[in-house]
């Protein structure tokens, strides 16, 4: 008799609970609603301690029909005729009353929706603040952008605290909230900052490339450049450099297969790099005889001729490169040639080897480059200060002509 009042009063609170919460739905905010809910469940772990359902119609309770739905065996074997549970039997009591606050869980999501979208906004903040993490090369370092991890926790914690509530309809939604999420996570963070994240991965490249050059750079400066006696083919620290090009640019372009632009901009980018780091190596070869810059010459060309295919190289069928990787390319490799040219150039005359610089280097008056090119030569004190105030003077006079020419324009 008193489970079956139970049992009524249980039914009646819960018609009335609903009633109220469909009449004053305006009113209930999400912390009325977890504390209704928890003091509910509370109340009904208290009922199944104390009763065992037996008064309870589970075939036609809605609530409690799940309590016996079986599944009947396929095997074959009609000896048998087993018959098991689903899962394993719950309590008969649970949601007899909390059943009701099934519909009006939306007002839950609804937060966790808004709290989401906060959270969403506090990470595009912080990333504004911070910058974009820098992630390391290594193997061994986890490469994983902090606030994603924190997003998954915040995700865990909201879908623990749901599953407390209800494992129905209102689950779903939470899963649906979670992709809304997930979506405008990857676009405003990922997304947005993919520009950067492709930027460091193309320099950490670039850098792998420039480290396995760099010894044949270094062996480059270390040979006896004034005892060269012959010009003969490619050197043998270009050979090193070319081969290290084939080796590890092919590798790059395949796994870049799909995403050739990424393959074509870190070309770009190592090519502008290495020459730049090849013309400082150059200027270390001092002193250097006419013999050794002409061998030099031949060096730079062959390795120009090497980089204008590096897109392509090792390909069976080869694509022209895009205009501003080849401008490049000449521009800095034909700076290198120039260089080797001067060195070339006789200096008994001081005006016209001043003036063949100036020529040959594009009116460059920079003084620094100047001085870097006599000690190629092994031009000695005091002749050097000589030729530099000459550069000056006959720099100082290409800048006055070339200002009243626009003038007069």
């Amino acid at each position: 008799m008193a489970e079956r009042l139970t049992v009524e009063f249980c039914k009646i609170t819960r018609r009335e609970l609903a009633n109220i919460m469909l009449k004053r739905k305006n009113e209930i905010d999400v912390k009325l609603l977890r504390f209704a809910i928890e003091k509910t469940v509370g109340f009904e772990i208290i009922v199944e301690k104390r009763f065992q359902g037996n008064t309870l119609d589970h075939a036609n309770n809605p609530i409690t029909s799940h309590l016996n739905v079986k599944v009947t065996n396929t095997n074959g074997n009609d000896d048998l005729n087993l018959t098991t549970n689903l899962k394993p039997k719950s309590s008969p009591f649970q949601g007899i009353i909390s059943q009701c606050f099934e519909d009006h869980l939306d007002i839950y999501i609804a937060e966790l929706d808004r709290c989401l979208d906060d959270q969403i906004q506090k990470f595009v903040d912080e990333l504004k603040k911070d910058g974009y993490p820098k992630f390391e090369g290594s193997e061994d370092t986890s490469n994983v952008v902090p606030t994603s991890a924190d997003l998954f926790v915040y995700f865990r914690n909201c879908l623990v605290q749901c599953s407390k509530l209800s494992t129905g309809q209102s689950l779903l939604l939470l899963v649906q909230t979670f992709q809304k999420y997930l979506r405008e996570y990857a676009n405003r963070i990922l997304t947005a900052n993919l520009p950067k994240i492709i930027a460091e991965s193309i320099q950490i490249l670039i850098q792998d490339l420039e480290n396995a050059c760099e010894s044949a750079l270094t062996a480059m400066t270390k040979l006896s450049w004034q005892s060269i006696e012959t010009v003969g083919d490619q050197s043998l620290y270009v050979t090193t450099i070319i081969n290290h090009l084939k080796t590890i640019a092919p590798v790059i372009r395949n796994h870049l297969g799909s995403s050739r632009k990424y393959f074509i901009q870190f070309c770009t980018t190592f090519v502008d790099s290495f020459i730049k780091k090849f013309i400082n190596h150059l200027y270390r070869c001092k002193p250097i005889n006419i013999i050794g810059a002409e061998q030099v010459l031949l060096d730079t060309h062959s390795l120009k001729t090497v980089l204008l295919d590096l897109p392509s190289i090792n390909l069976t069928v080869s694509r022209k490169p895009p205009q501003n990787f080849t401008k490049i390319i000449l521009k800095n490799m034909t700076r290198a040639e120039m260089i080797l040219k001067v060195v070339l150039t006789p200096n008994d005359f001081a005006r016209q080897f001043v003036k063949s610089y100036l020529q040959l280097m594009n009116n460059d008056g920079d003084i620094s480059s100047f001085q870097k090119i006599l000690d190629m030569k092994g031009i000695r004190r005091p002749e050097p200060a000589h030729l530099i105030e000459r550069l000056k003077r006959e720099h100082a006079t290409i800048i006055a002509s070339h200002q009243q020419q626009i003038q007069q324009q």
